[in-house]
């Protein structure tokens, strides 16, 4: 992995608003067979070595997502570009790439470039878990090694002192089903955790949130709670919950029972059982 001279960057911090997409100039193209439309073009000091293949349907409001195809050998990757105005700290990605489980998506560079972050990330042309339970509940070899992915992911990111904060089917990207092997994605808002609790913003996905996010305390064992959302919703095929309200204060909400299936048993603690 290596990093831009300029300066290195990390997850997400939301200090400064985001920019719009006014901010971006428009991607003029002139070559014979023109690209699939997309506002962005790349850095210069990307699109030196890339050229974008297409946008991807994944970008969300601090970021987009382009794939992209290395000039020199034709390999795929995808390419993150933050907004502008969006902060970036570099001790998470660097702790990230450090611990670098099996797991997790691979980083092959990031930096910043014409005042843009960006991260170069490995491509997973299998897609997300998300796809995949668009067609229903997992099999129950599937969701027996999809626990065991998820888990080894986390405990070795927790290990290193970092929480994820945002675990949800999008986020989980498919290697291969048989065996599974799975790549955690979207380190964006992930932030470094002091002591065993860290004061931060709230999740981004709230359906799939510990009800701690609402306050903006939060520790590992929301990472954990993430993940058991996720596999009722691999076992159900379809998400366990629909519209979360924020406003109740956090005493006068419900407290869910721990999900069981298939033998799988979890305690609030942030451990799952097998």
């Amino acid at each position: 992995m290596s990093s831009s001279a300029d300066a290195p960057l990390a997850a997400t911090i939301r200090d400064l608003p985001a920019a719009t997409r006014r901010d971006v100039p428009d991607a003029t193209v002139r070559d014979e067979a023109p690209l699939p439309r997309t506002l962005m073009q790349l850095p210069l000091t990307l699109a030196a070595r890339y050229r974008i293949v297409q946008p991807m349907p994944a970008a969300g409001g601090e970021a987009d997502l382009l794939l992209v195809e290395a000039l020199a050998d034709g390999q795929r990757y995808v390419i993150k570009i933050y907004r502008y105005g969006i902060v970036v700290k570099p001790e998470v990605l660097a702790k990230i790439s450090a611990a670098a489980p099996e797991q997790v998506i691979r980083l092959v560079e990031y930096g910043q470039a014409d005042g843009h972050g960006y991260e170069v990330l490995e491509y997973v042309p299998e897609g997300s878990l998300r796809q995949r339970l668009a067609a229903g509940p997992l099999a129950e070899e599937q969701i027996r090694a999809l626990v065991r992915e998820l888990s080894a992911a986390l405990a070795v990111l927790h290990q290193h002192d970092i929480l994820h904060r945002d675990i949800k089917p999008e986020n989980v990207l498919i290697r291969q089903w048989e065996p599974l092997q799975i790549a955690l994605t979207d380190f964006g808002i992930a932030s470094v955790a002091e002591a065993t609790q860290h004061f931060t913003t709230t999740a981004r996905t709230l359906r799939y949130a510990a009800p701690e996010a609402a306050t903006g305390v939060i520790g590992m064992a929301a990472d954990y709670w993430s993940l058991g959302m996720v596999m009722l919703e691999a076992v159900s095929g379809r998400e366990a919950v629909r519209r979360v309200s924020v406003r109740l204060p956090h005493a006068a909400r419900p407290f869910p029972r721990c999900p069981t299936a298939f033998g799988l048993s979890c305690n609030y603690h942030g451990k799952f059982l097998l």
